[in-house]
Formats: structure tokens, sequence, C-alpha cells
């Protein structure tokens, strides 16, 4: 199947290399009409079903494009699952920068945080 390269862009940013969350996005760009397969070709419905890939490459906060209802239902079960200790830390871990050192979480769960800039070591 050809498939447009800024689809190929979009699908590879947003999976993060989960296979799952690869086909999610797949499906769910098919389900919400934003591309289409014909005869092996994957294709925007639309200029601005294509304006709206191309846009949305580094985020999902569009008004045609959404995160697959899919992932979030599925990640939200596997979170209602952990024990609270391991929920608190998730909830401190997704709104800290996607790149962070664990002693920056440890301090926050351990409340010793007094606004240290980037070392453990920082005055």
């Amino acid at each position: 199947t050809r498939v447009p390269t800024a689809v190929l862009e979009y699908t590879f940013v947003h999976s993060h290399g989960n296979p799952l969350h690869l086909i999610e996005l797949c499906r769910h760009l098919v389900a919400e009409q934003v591309v289409f397969v014909l005869n092996g070709e994957c294709r925007f419905s639309s200029p601005s079903s294509k304006t709206a890939v191309e846009q949305s490459k580094f985020e999902l906060q569009s008004d045609m494009l959404s995160y697959p209802r899919v992932l979030i239902q599925n990640a939200r079960s596997r979170l209602d699952h952990l024990p609270p200790s391991e929920q608190m830390i998730t909830k401190i871990a997704s709104v800290m920068p996607r790149v962070f050192c664990l002693w920056q979480l440890l301090s926050v769960v351990n409340g010793t945080h007094r606004g240290r800039s980037s070392s453990p070591n920082a005055s």
C-alpha cells in the first residue's frame, strides 16, 4: 500500500514505536474519514484532512484529529488497576517533561523538591 509521507510521519511520531498504537492510529484515521484506501493506495479524503495531518505532526489538538479512544480507554484501564502509590507516580510523571531524571520524579513523589534546576547537587 502506498501511503502519503505526511501520514507516515504522523503515525510514526504519535505511535512512539508501539505497534498497537500504530495500528490504532491508522484505523482511527480511516474511521474518522481523514484518509481512505483505494486500489492499494492511501489517500486523503479532502485537502483539509491533508492539512490537518500535516499540521498535527507533533500535536493531536485539532478539530479533525484526536487520539484514538481505544488507546485512551486501554491506558485508563491499566492505570485504574495500579496500586495507589503507582497511580500517583504515573500522574506526577504525566505532567513532567518528556525527558526527565529519576531523581526529579522521586523528589516530587517524596515531597523533597525545592525548585531544583538540573541536578541533585544544584543549590
